[in-house]
């Protein structure tokens, strides 16, 4: 199976930034399975029709479910609850680029359409993420594509969906998507992966780069914001990456084993630190501390929520500013 270098990179963004615990590329129903919804889907379907006219005339909804593709499928699994994300990725050098602008928006549409069938069809679900990425889209199709997307999602909504429908391209995919992925590659060991594997030998090859030029690149990368990772995913990977460079110093591991500390800075109810010889759990036995221990020597905090992050980015940011000064 032919295996699409943007494919792989989405699979790794699914699985590390949104945490999906399956995912799969090139994801096709099989006839043997059981439906759900079909009545519904077949009504949803004559809707769309309507007021999107991106599928052939006499074509039946059965001849579309027979001819689906999801290029990459994931399902996170949190709080007892499922979480689907339906990707469909494409790009071309000169900019994506499926014929006239006309027929470049009307294939992406019919693949954002064709995903939330199928998410209905087989899953039995009025929510998740159907997302289309690309790196590259010329402004006078973004515009109008961007447009064609909120009209789909208003759609949906009419109709009972809670999809969340969205568009990564141009600055929107480098900054949530790949840039990310580059930042956290050199933590993933994973040989199936093989974007990450691709760029890990990439690195590998840039010996001639000295070490100002490294240290500048890696004090750029490490400002991306992670908007499009969990909180905790974003912690764990901002704190790997200031361990792997040395940039904290004894005052800040001194600072991060403060209660008081992360309580004023982070809002959190525990120390960010404790020492790896000290136990994981409250008096309740309840976890508070991620299992893998960070520089060898420390369990790191796993209680926080979304409303922290713009104080655990401002701590992070002052970190990096501090290093860049003294570089």
């Amino acid at each position: 199976m032919k295996i699409e270098m943007g494919e792989s990179l989405m699979l790794s963004w699914l699985k590390h930034a949104k945490e999906c615990k399956i995912t799969q590329l090139n994801w096709k129903p099989s006839s043997n399975w059981n439906t759900y919804n079909e009545k519904e889907v077949e009504a949803l379907y004559k809707k769309a029709i309507l007021h999107f006219p991106v599928f052939k005339q006499n074509s039946s909804l059965e001849q579309i479910i027979k001819q689906a593709e999801i290029d990459v499928l994931g399902l996170s699994y949190e709080n007892n609850t499922a979480y689907y994300y339906a990707v469909d990725i494409a790009y071309h050098e000169s900019g994506l680029n499926y014929g006239s602008k006309g027929e470049t928006i009307e294939r992406i549409s019919k693949k954002l359409l064709r995903s939330a069938f199928l998410l209905y069809l087989y899953f039995d679900v009025k929510d998740g993420e159907i997302i289309f990425a690309s790196p590259k889209i010329n402004p006078a199709v973004y515009d109008d594509l961007e447009k064609q997307i909120d009209e789909i999602s208003k759609f949906m909504l009419n109709q009972g969906f809670q999809y969340k429908f969205k568009l990564f391209a141009n600055t929107s995919f480098a900054e949530n998507i790949l840039n990310p992925i580059i930042q956290i590659s050199s933590t993933i060991s994973d040989t199936s992966e093989l974007f990450m594997r691709a760029f890990q030998l990439s690195n590998l090859c840039e010996k001639s780069i000295n070490k100002k030029q490294n240290i500048k690149r890696h004090i750029t990368n490490s400002e991306i914001q992670y908007n499009e990772f969990k909180i905790g995913t974003t912690v764990k990977n901002k704190l790997n990456y200031l361990f792997s460079k040395n940039y904290l110093s004894t005052d800040d591991i001194s600072n991060l084993k403060s209660k008081e500390f992360c309580k004023d800075v982070f809002n959190l109810n525990f120390p960010l630190l404790i020492e790896k010889d000290q136990s994981r759990y409250d008096n309740n036995g309840y976890s508070r501390y991620w299992k893998e221990l960070f520089d060898d020597k420390y369990y790191v905090c796993s209680q926080w929520l979304e409303n922290q992050r713009s104080q655990f980015e401002d701590w992070y940011n002052s970190v990096v500013e501090k290093i860049s000064v003294i570089s």
